[in-house]
């Protein structure tokens, strides 16, 4: 039986010109993960990510505990377009739905991290259920698929005991999880909200058979000294 670990991206650059870079926080936060593999004697044959900066960055700090030089990227693991979905949601919905916007959301989430997330949950329920019109939004379903093209494409090439790890973002993974829990739409993408920065998601496979056996874990950041490492943004 083969496994996949995946996990998320250190934190990004939230707030700054470009949000898709590591902060200093996110590559501290890869090099804490790679530091307790290697305290904990674990070595994985092969490491993917996409093609996101925030991505490979992630991956690439994790490659000394992976037997290869560098990461193999799959576009089929990027992330949806957040500012995408929230731009098209503030043009249609948000009035309607009691928000009040003046700029980007991504501005006032900056101030206001609350509002901000209570916005970006609303804006993706509606993209969940393809409510959004907006020729610049990847549809839902093609998300989901091509997350999904690309978990089998890398089991199919990790068949027979290898250790796979997969630096991608949380929309992936929630996918992911519902790729073997079978959850509907609007309760997969929940998954999102709450998986942290460097977090674990485990999944064993063999065939077309797959199990979760650990999600969203982050054993390196849960120790003393070490709790202000720990972020969801």
């Amino acid at each position: 039986m083969s496994e996949l670990f995946l996990i998320r991206h250190g934190q990004a650059s939230f707030g700054a010109d470009d949000y898709d870079q590591l902060s200093e926080l996110g590559h501290e936060q890869a090099g804490i993960l790679c530091d307790y593999w290697h305290s904990m004697g674990q070595r994985f044959d092969t490491i993917y990510s996409g093609s996101l900066k925030r991505q490979h960055a992630t991956a690439e700090g994790l490659l000394e505990r992976v037997a290869v030089d560098e990461p193999l990227v799959l576009d089929g693991l990027n992330e949806y377009v957040s500012h995408h979905v929230l731009d098209a949601y503030r043009e249609q919905y948000a009035k309607s739905d009691g928000f009040e916007v003046e700029g980007g959301a991504y501005a006032i989430g900056i101030q206001d991290p609350r509002w901000f997330q209570r916005f970006l949950e609303k804006a993706c329920e509606r993209w969940v259920r393809s409510e959004l019109d907006s020729p610049s939004i990847e549809a839902f379903p093609l998300f989901k698929a091509r997350v999904c093209d690309a978990l089998l494409e890398i089991m199919a090439a990790n068949a027979k005991g290898r250790r796979v790890v997969v630096a991608t973002s949380g929309g992936v993974i929630a996918m992911a999880v519902q790729s073997v829990l079978g959850m509907p739409d609007e309760e997969a993408i929940k998954l999102n909200w709450m998986v942290y920065n460097t977090s674990i998601t485990r999944i064993p496979f063999s065939g077309s058979r797959k199990s979760l056996s650990m999600f969203n874990s982050i054993p390196h950041l849960e120790r003393p000294g070490l709790e202000d490492k720990i972020t969801f943004r």
